[in-house]
């Protein structure tokens, strides 16, 4: 590659980043419940695309970054689940809230399964069509719209279930 061409990516590439960092955090934050720690998943990530960048075609930058960025946060968080639970402590029990509170829905959110609280986070959280989506984890628009249905059903089903049980 020329290496004009090269400082063209590079721009390219920081300025995909400069206007994506905030959103690969967001995204991270909302994997691991600690924005710390979500930004140094994003940095890690951003060093490693940053020296795999050439083997990336411009055009698919920021879904890789979409993509690695989950993919690294969801590593983190499995790893630190099995470090806690081989710890043999059990999560401190959060209060039922109201089904308005947000604690209570990110909490069922939260017991969805990782590739339905994905979708349902870039969808709502960040604004994401069905296509974007899908191309950022490699999986057709129909496939993340039926995993996006079925976790708003299952979401439901569980804030009306606690909600019952509160009263």
């Amino acid at each position: 590659m020329a290496d004009g061409n090269d400082s063209q990516i590079d721009a390219f590439f920081q300025d995909v980043l400069a206007q994506k960092r905030d959103d690969l955090i967001a995204l991270a934050s909302s994997i691991l419940r600690d924005r710390h720690e979500a930004e140094d998943i994003v940095q890690e990530t951003v060093a490693a695309t940053w020296q795999r960048l050439p083997k990336i075609a411009p055009e698919r930058i920021e879904h890789y970054l979409i993509r690695a960025v989950r993919q690294n946060a969801i590593k983190r968080k499995t790893r630190r689940r099995v470090i806690t639970n081989s710890d043999g402590f059990d999560a401190i029990e959060v209060h039922k809230a109201s089904a308005d509170d947000p604690i209570e829905l990110e909490e069922a959110i939260e017991s969805l399964p990782l590739s339905q609280q994905t979708i349902i986070r870039m969808k709502y959280y960040f604004g994401m069509t069905f296509r974007q989506i899908g191309d950022a984890l490699s999986i057709s628009s129909h496939t993340a719209a039926s995993r996006a249905r079925y976790a708003v059903d299952k979401l439901r089903k569980k804030l009306k279930s606690r909600e019952h049980n509160n009263d």
